[in-house]
Parts: C-alpha cells; sequence; structure tokens
C-alpha cells in the first residue's frame, strides 16, 4: 500500500488540543504509542525485528522488556552480515513477508528494521546487523526488506539513521564526515533504501553527524530526508535518543521512544503555546502518527512456520560464503567425517542486543550432517580455556576419518550491541585446535560462525573454508546441505576480510574513547581503498566460491529512457548446476579504481550459457560534487567481474544523466503540502 493511499481519508486533527496531540508525540510505554480511540488513532506496537520478531510475552512471570528470554518464540533469520551476502534482492523480500506475518499474528504494528548502517570498521560492534560496506548493496538489500515487511501489512522502520558506526560513545559521538563522503557513503544506501522501498518509518540514530544529535539534525531530517528525498513516512526516535524534545521535533523526529517522563509531551504543549513550535509542525507529526495506525490496522496472513523455517535455511544456504576449496568440499559418499567443535553442536546462530530474539527452531550441523554422512564426533574447542583432554579426543576422531570438518565461532562476546570488538581474532584455543588438525595430515575444512570478519586459523594450509556467519533457525541444515552437496553455495562476500585489522583504512582515526570521531579516510572505505591503494586482502569485497566454474563474455551495454540496460553472458563450464553473481564496477571518479554500480544473480544449468541482465539508474554514475549528484567523468569503464579485485569484462560506456538533485543549500525549500489539518 503506498503511504499516500490514505491522505485523503484521513479525517480532521484540528479539533484536538494541544496537549493531547503532544502527548502523541511521545511513547506510552516501552513498546506502544498513545492511542486516542475519538480521533480514531490506535496505539501501535513495536517491536525489534532485523532479524526477526523479538516481542515480549506480557503473561511472562518475569519480564524482562529488553531480553529475548520473555519473548514469544519466532523464526530466526540469518544476520544482516549473511543476508547481505545472498546478493538477493527477491529471496530477501520473501524473507522480510515471513518475519512480518509472524509479527502480524502476535499485533506488531511496526517492525524495527532492517538495520542498515554502513561497515566503516570489521570492529564494529553491530556490524552483524548490517548488511554491507557498499550503499549500493545496502541499500538495494534493505529496500528489498522493507517491501517484504510492508506486503503483509506490517510497517518497517529503517535504521538507524544515520552514521551509526561504532558502538564506542555511541549515546553522544560526533562524526566528523566530509559532505561529499556522507553523501555518497553513509547517506546513499538510506537513500536508496527510501526511494525503492517506501518504508513507512525512520528511526534517528544516537550519535551526532555535524554536532547535531541526529534526532534533532533538521538538516539530516527535514532538510535531507524529507525536502530532498520526499520521505513522508513518520520518523522516530532510538530508544531515550533525544535529548531536546522540542528541538528534535522542530527538526522533523515525531516520536519520541519510550515513554519516560511526562515533562517530554508538557515542553511540547508548552512549546506550541508560546510559539517556539509551531501549530502545524505539530499537527504534521500526529497527522503521520495516525495515518500510521491506518496503514498497519489491517487483518494479516497466518504464518505458517514451518514453511517460514525453510524461508530462513534458504537464505543461509544462498548466504554461506566458499572462501577457499581445493576440492576438498563437497565431501563425497562413503568418506568417513571427523566433526570437531563444540559449535557443531551448540551453534552460535545469532548476535546480541536488540537483534536477539527467542528462536523458535534452530537447527545444528552434528545433527543434519549425521543425517547425511558417517560422523565421528568431538568437542576439541568451544570456548574458554583450551582442554588437553578435549584436544587428543579431537585429534583421534581426525586420525579415524577420511576427511575432518572444523567448526569455529568469533567469540561470544562479539557482534553484539552496546560494545565493539576487541579485534579480528578468534579466541586463541581456535588456532591450536586447528594446528592439532592439521598434524594429522588429513583433509581439513573450516566451518566459520561469526557476524563480522575474523582472521581464519592456518587459511593457507587448510584445505577448505566455508563461512556461514550468523546464520540463523536453519543454519544447521543449510551447512550440512552445502557440506554433502546438495546445495551449491552461492554466496559472495558483502564486505572484505583483511589480512590484518592494521590493513582496514579506517584503524587510524578509529580511537577508543572518542568524543569525536573524524572520517579522515574520506571515501577510501572498504574494497574502495583495497583495490585503489593496492593492499593485499584475505578476501576482497564480492568473493566467493562455488562447486562449479563459470565465464563471462559478450558484455554490452545500452540507455533507453527505462535506464542503461548492462548484459553478459554467463557460462557455467563445471557438472553442477549453480549460481554466480555478476558484480558490475565503474570508475566514477578519478580517485577510486572502482566503485559497485549495479549486479545480478543468475542460475546457470551445468554446462550451459545464461544472458545475465539488469538495468541500471543512470544515477549510479554520478557522484555529490559542488552540491548535487552528477556525472565528473565524460566516460566510464564499466567492469562485469566476479569480485572488486577480479579485472573481469570491459567497457567503456558514456551514460545520459536525468535532472539533477536538490542541492542542499536550498534548506528553505517549500516542498508540496500532502498532509491534511
Amino acid at each position: 500500500m503506498n503511504i499516500n493511499s490514505l491522505d485523503r481519508k484521513m479525517k480532521s486533527i484540528s479539533a484536538l488540543g494541544v496537549g493531547v496531540k503532544a502527548t502523541l508525540t511521545v511513547g506510552a510505554d516501552d513498546w506502544h504509542t498513545v492511542a486516542v480511540p475519538r480521533a480514531g488513532i490506535r496505539s501501535m506496537t513495536l517491536c525489534d525485528g532485523p532479524a526477526g520478531i523479538r516481542c515480549e510475552d506480557p503473561t511472562s512471570a518475569s519480564p524482562d522488556n529488553f531480553n529475548q528470554h520473555d519473548s514469544f518464540p519466532a523464526t530466526c533469520l540469518p544476520c544482516g552480515a549473511a543476508i547481505g551476502s545472498s546478493w538477493n534482492p527477491e529471496l530477501v523480500f520473501l524473507a522480510a513477508a515471513a518475519v512480518a506475518r509472524e509479527a502480524k499474528e502476535l499485533g506488531v504494528d511496526v517492525l524495527l528494521g532492517p538495520a542498515m548502517n554502513h561497515k566503516r570498521t570489521p570492529l564494529g560492534g553491530r556490524n552483524f546487523e548490517y548488511y554491507s560496506e557498499d550503499p549500493l548493496l545496502t541499500g538495494t538489500i534493505a529496500a528489498a526488506f522493507v517491501r517484504g515487511v510492508q506486503s503483509e501489512g506490517v510497517a518497517a522502520c529503517v535504521k538507524h539513521y544515520c552514521a551509526n558506526n561504532t558502538e564506542r560513545n555511541r549515546l553522544t559521538v560526533d562524526e566528523e564526515i566530509d559532505e561529499d563522503v556522507l553523501r555518497d557513503i553513509y547517506l546513499r544506501g538510506f537513500e536508496i533504501a527510501v526511494k525503492r522501498g517506501e518504508p513507512y518509518c525512520i528511526m534517528g540514530a544516537y550519535n551526532r553527524v555535524g554536532g547535531q544529535f541526529c534526532c534533532e539534525n533538521e538538516r539530516i531530517i527535514n532538510g535531507v530526508l524529507r525536502r530532498e528525498w520526499g520521505f513522508d513516512g513518520l520518523v522516530m526516535s532510538d530508544w531515550r535518543a533525544v535529548h531536546d524534545r522540542v528541538k528534535a521535533l522542530n527538526a522533523g523526529c515525531d516520536l519520541e521512544m519510550p515513554f519516560q517522563t511526562k515533562k517530554s509531551s508538557a515542553a511540547v504543549a508548552r512549546a506550541v503555546r508560546v510559539g517556539k513550535i509551531s501549530a502545524e509542525t505539530l499537527d504534521k507529526s500526529v497527522w503521520r502518527l495516525k495515518r500510521l495506525s491506518a496503514l498497519t490496522a489491517a487483518e494479516g496472513h497466518k504464518p505458517d512456520y514451518d514453511e517460514n523455517y525453510i524461508i530462513s535455511r534458504r537464505v543461509a544456504e544462498e548466504s554461506a560464503v566458499l572462501l577457499k576449496n581445493d576440492g576438498t568440499l563437497p565431501v563425497g559418499n562413503g568418506k568417513k567425517i571427523a566433526l570437531i567443535g563444540g559449535r557443531a553442536v551448540n551453534p552460535k546462530f545469532q548476535g546480541g542486543g536488540s537483534a536477539r530474539l527467542n528462536a523458535r527452531r534452530v537447527t545444528d550441523i552434528m545433527t543434519e550432517l549425521a543425517k547425511r554422512a558417517d560422523v565421528i564426533y568431538a568437542e576439541g574447542y568451544t570456548e574458554g580455556e583450551p582442554d588437553a583432554d578435549k584436544f587428543a579426543a579431537a585429534v583421534k576422531a581426525a586420525e579415524a576419518a577420511d576427511v575432518v570438518i572444523a567448526v569455529l565461532s568469533s567469540p561470544s562476546t562479539d557482534d553484539a550491541e552496546d560494545r565493539d570488538r576487541p579485534g579480528i581474532e578468534l579466541s586463541p584455543g581456535a588456532y591450536r585446535l586447528v594446528e592439532e588438525l592439521l598434524k594429522t595430515g588429513k583433509p581439513v575444512a573450516l566451518v566459520l560462525q561469526s557476524g563480522a570478519p575474523v582472521k581464519i586459523p592456518c587459511a593457507d594450509r587448510v584445505n577448505a573454508i566455508l563461512e556461514t556467519f550468523l546464520s540463523g533457525s536453519g543454519g544447521g541444515e543449510a551447512a550440512a546441505r552445502i557440506l554433502t552437496g546438495e546445495v551449491n553455495p552461492s554466496g559472495r562476500l558483502a564486505e572484505t576480510y583483511p589480512l590484518r585489522y592494521e590493513d582496514c583504512p579506517a584503524a587510524p582515526y578509529y580511537s577508543e574513547s572518542p568524543e569525536t570521531m573524524r572520517y579522515g579516510e574520506g571515501m577510501l572505505t572498504g574494497y574502495r581503498y583495497y583495490t585503489t591503494a593496492g593492499v593485499p586482502v584475505a578476501y576482497p569485497f564480492g568473493w566467493g566460491l562455488s562447486y562449479t566454474g563459470f565465464e563471462y563474455s559478450d558484455l554490452a551495454l545500452t540507455q533507453t529512457d527505462e535506464g542503461v540496460h548492462i548484459s553478459v553472458n554467463v557460462t557455467n563450464t563445471g557438472k553442477r548446476d549453480g549460481k554466480e553473481t555478476v558484480q558490475l564496477y565503474a570508475k566514477k571518479r578519478e580517485s577510486l579504481k572502482r566503485e559497485l554500480i549495479g549486479f545480478v544473480k543468475v542460475e546457470v544449468p551445468a554446462g550451459r550459457t545464461v544472458r545475465a541482465e539488469t538495468v541500471i539508474d543512470p544515477e549510479e554514475f554520478a557522484v555529490w560534487h559542488d552540491g548535487a549528484r552528477t556525472c565528473v567523468l565524460d566516460r566510464y569503464e564499466v567492469v562485469a567481474a566476479r569480485h572488486s579485485f577480479d579485472e573481469g569484462l570491459k567497457k567503456n560506456f558514456a551514460p545520459v544523466m536525468p535532472l539533477q538533485s536538490a542541492n542542499i543549500n536550498e534548506f528553505n525549500h517549500k516542498g508540496e503540502q500532502i498532509w491534511e489539518k
């Protein structure tokens, strides 16, 4: 449903008193908005949900409000890092719609997700929730998630707007970002999500940008989000992110969450009466709340939890990235497998904080692999101090097997809200375990469970590496199906895996306890830096292997009124059906080697050729320059490649640009009035 479709049906709100209107702009409690039945405004239920619904059970004996233990059981999707690595917006739409059906059954009106901030550094504590280090991939996946959620009559709330890239001093840190960098990297993903996804809600972040708290920042809310991008939905705060309610409302933040005291609503009412907030501003916010309550009022489809589990498993399968393989995987029939590692039976399948939920069903690799192969299990190592006896049992199991599969995870303290990671290393015991297993001389394959890049044990000596991320409810079955060849892996990295943290472009600027954080690396973030500077990496952005091979040929580009049509032949040179993600890069400015402008994931039968085709907006060639988005080069080198370092197929192209975007300096521009008094 289009957010404007109910505008003409809305009843007048002018009869409501100022005090009543003011109360509507502040939450009723931790998870609900205020109701005014005589005005047709329902109380709406809000719920965390970037990986699935975390809806608190009010009948619980000890409700804890901000933890998963007393929430209703829900299907757990793979984490955002995994979802981004699927490069499959259509599948993301299906997964988000499944989550929304579960939300509807529980009476949830607003899903607090997707989480879609840029991955500036691999140390970011919430990186597991976010999709990518590229804004185009992030925005495209987020838009698909939004459309999926809202297809079931639940409002998606895109978060955290904007530049919420660190958990260090996260409540007050001031992000200093040059305007072109802010526009092309840290705002661009949100812009794509807003324009292509049309979310009903957006959540303001805790941090400051340019000295102003995000929820009180008129430039980025009223200026960029509303006037420039045309967003006409509701803006709410992150929980307790408002410091000055009057300033926040004037900046465009309609709803403060959660309820804290009556001071906020009283301050709003007083400010209207003395002219510090215009009556029109307050009415707009109330109107957005009323419209949102109408948009989310309809009943939805009943969830099929078995189907939702399968969808979650499919996302895990298409997200898993085969980083290395010498032919050890898939494990053939008749081979005895030594399955090593406590995470094979007790998986790390989700991260901590607001993304954590009470999973309805979780599968593990041990159970699922044992259904398909002859397996010897030994714990070897899970976490904490290594145990010599467990190591010895793991070596014994490896010696009795044909192939070894070791399941390792990032530390349990990694991948959580409110704290950044101390580094990209695994626990020391994980490295020691792999060293011991390699001494047996048996082929060793690693299965990783992590929400962000890690330094992989003995990466140059192990035979295969499968990154499964935090893979949700169906992750165990998905991994078993990939390891045994039932599924051909097709995930591609949505962020670079560096050789060491010190190689990361943001590392010199990422202080321990910052009051102000300077984004000194500028545009040189993620793969843009590594490809431009020629810095070696462990695995590049876009990397991912398959159990078959692919070749590209006949790259073609044409432009019509629809956009820039790009197509290329993809030939499957192997004996297995597989999926390939064609990544399209361009040199958009002289200072960077290449930037992603599009992608398309195609299924190619064994021995066949498929024409991979996509249409991209010519604006993808543009950059922010002198107050507008525009092309700065006459001709562009377009590359169809397998990953960011791949030379690929190249062709020169000169796009014709549409009208330029609005200038941010036109700050007092009066947009079309779409609300009713």
